[in-house]
């Protein structure tokens, strides 16, 4: 499993659209790779922050968007210590 793909199961984990035996297959690789288990804890913290907020919810559509925004960025910003690491 790529960490692409690994990042959107993530996202389908927390919302639990995903069959048992894959959600099983994400905790696993969550719990033994440090990035990818601070992804889902700020994913989640995302998730429920923009639950929790007051009156209507957010567009379905806005939060899918936010939330790919974010692991973008962070992404991006890991890559960035990577690099800096590696040279």
């Amino acid at each position: 499993m790529t960490s692409d793909e690994l990042a959107e199961l993530i996202g389908l984990s927390i919302d639990e659209d995903l069959p048992e035996s894959l959600r099983t297959a994400v905790e696993r690789a969550v719990a033994s790779d440090p990035k990818a288990a601070w992804d889902a804890s700020t994913l989640r913290e995302t998730v429920d922050r923009l639950r929790s907020l007051p009156g209507e919810n957010a567009d379905e559509w806005f939060v899918e968007r936010s939330l790919q925004g974010l692991l973008r960025d962070h992404d991006r910003e890991h890559e960035h210590d990577r690099w800096l690491k590696s040279a």
